[in-house]
């Protein structure tokens, strides 16, 4: 299968770009391999997760020109979370430049206070 590139993902998405992207096992690596990034990894028809998933949603609209947002439905998508001992929904995964600088397990009351270690 052929890897797609990180600029296809974020040009793929619709163009207003108002919501987070959707990503898939086929191209999460490379979603996430460079920039600031915040990666939730949810499980459909969980409440936790749809909360998680609501306040992901919020601070998109504040923050989307300085990080990129992605979901990843782990009920579709798993190699990715089991391949990095993801375990418990939802799992909100923090990035900079590659690199995951935080993991928060579970809702998140106050998402902003992680955002500082990628920005």
């Amino acid at each position: 299968m052929e890897e797609i590139t990180r600029e296809e993902i974020l040009n793929n998405v619709n163009d207003d770009f108002n919501t987070p992207i959707d990503l898939n096992d086929e191209d999460i690596e490379s979603f996430i391999s460079n920039g600031a990034n915040i990666v939730l990894f949810s499980m459909p028809d969980s409440k936790p997760s749809e909360l998680q998933e609501s306040k992901l949603r919020d601070m998109f609209e504040e923050f989307k020109t300085k990080i990129d947002f992605g979901i990843v439905n782990v009920f579709e998508n798993q190699n990715y979370a089991i391949k990095n001992g993801i375990k418990a929904f939802p799992t909100t995964i923090y990035i900079k430049g590659g690199e995951v600088v935080d993991t928060i397990v579970g809702v998140q009351w106050n998402m902003e206070a992680s955002f500082t270690n990628i920005l």
